[in-house]
């Protein structure tokens, strides 16, 4: 088996708005995959989600297009001064998406070369501002078709997660889903090697030309171990947290999965895609 082993950023393969350029990024490609993951880590079934990536000429933006749907409806509500019970309504039926991760990921922001991921943290909205780390890349033998494209293999190890990828030398962008990026060809099928973590494209579709933008600019800075420890935190046991912000008197309400009320909370370790050493 011949192996390369290749390193590039999350930018253009093709040398398409690689200056510095101001203004907003407008999608040229919408890429939509289907997402499999587990909640916590001892979750006995993988969740779903649908997942978008828009590409511009300088920009990426990921997000779940089921957790947008549902904000924008929540958002409707909001502005017509909906009542509980049409909100309670709402949410019980088959209009409400279900499933939507809250977790965005965009590129060359806020500046080039860095990336943002934002995440909401029971009632407050962290980022996280990095570099575009380097993905050491190895091509592997190997090919296959994902949404009518012929892919080669790639695999690779980031942080502390092993990943194979099949990535299309016909879709000339350098980037994927999530953080994923840095082959010489669009990354239209990821997975990790535990299983947990999987994206897979379903369809390749001509960018509308709508602006990249976050659902939302201002959030809390932290670094992803920081966001990770307040997840973490947050799952296992969130009334400490609330009540701080909140007073004494907020109290926690649990669910199942068919919204039965639950009256002791149920808290979990959270599963992540990116595996720090604890310290």
């Amino acid at each position: 088996m011949n192996k390369l082993t290749i390193a590039l950023c999350c930018l253009m393969a093709m040398p398409l708005g690689l200056h510095a350029q101001t203004g907003a990024d407008t999608s040229v490609l919408e890429v939509h995959y289907k997402a499999s993951y587990k909640q916590a880590v001892n979750d006995s079934t993988l969740k779903e989600d649908e997942k978008a990536l828009l590409i511009g000429e300088r920009q990426s933006l990921f997000y779940s297009i089921r957790k947008r749907r549902a904000d924008a409806i929540s958002d409707s509500l909001a502005r017509v001064k909906a009542s509980p019970m049409e909100i309670v309504s709402m949410v019980k039926s088959d209009r409400m998406p279900r499933g939507g991760e809250d977790y965005e990921v965009m590129t060359n922001h806020p500046k080039e070369g860095q990336l943002t991921l934002v995440t909401q943290v029971l009632t407050d909205w962290y980022g996280v501002e990095e570099p575009m780390d380097q993905m050491e890349w190895q091509l592997v033998e190997g090919d296959t078709i994902v949404a009518t494209y012929a892919c080669q293999k790639a695999q690779t190890t980031w942080r502390g997660r092993r990943w194979t990828a099949w990535y299309a030398l016909d879709l000339p962008f350098s980037c994927g889903p999530w953080k994923l990026c840095g082959l010489p060809g669009l990354i239209l099928s990821a997975h990790d090697d535990s299983g947990i973590y999987s994206f897979d494209c379903y369809e390749v579709l001509q960018g509308k030309g709508e602006p990249l933008a976050l659902s939302l600019s201002k959030y809390v800075k932290a670094t992803q171990k920081d966001m990770q420890r307040l997840r973490a935190k947050a799952l296992k046991d969130p009334t400490d947290m609330l009540r701080q912000r909140y007073g004494a008197s907020v109290t926690i309400v649990s669910v199942d999965d068919s919204g039965k009320k639950i009256d002791k909370w149920i808290g979990y370790e959270p599963s992540f895609m990116e595996l720090f050493e604890k310290k």
